[in-house]
């Protein structure tokens, strides 16, 4: 026996007995009897109340999990300093009066 809800979880019910249909055999959810080769058993003939952890995605599939990528990396993040050059003012030209000759 093992802890075999440290590689799967139960979605879509509420944890508790589980009758299978076919082999008339009986889940119970909320126990830590079960093994963990039984409860991959039933995960690998697509029972849709288990799902994997990422230990188990880990153990059973070798899958490592990723680490979060964020949606947008800022400059700060990046590790790269940005350098603004403050901008002189520009002087106007003199505007030249005079017309000129047509």
């Amino acid at each position: 026996m093992g802890n075999w809800k440290r590689y799967f979880k139960v979605t879509n019910r509420a944890p508790g007995k589980l009758v299978l249909s076919g082999s008339k055999k009986v889940i119970d959810f909320k126990s830590d009897n079960n093994t963990v080769e039984t409860m991959l058993e039933l995960f690998e003939s697509s029972l849709p109340y288990l799902e994997l952890t990422e230990a188990g995605k880990a153990k059973f599939y070798g899958i490592k999990p990723q680490a979060a990528v964020p949606d947008e990396i800022t400059e700060e993040q990046s590790g790269r300093i940005l350098l603004q050059k403050k901008k002189k003012p520009r002087k106007k030209k003199a505007e030249n009066k005079s017309e000129s000759p047509e």
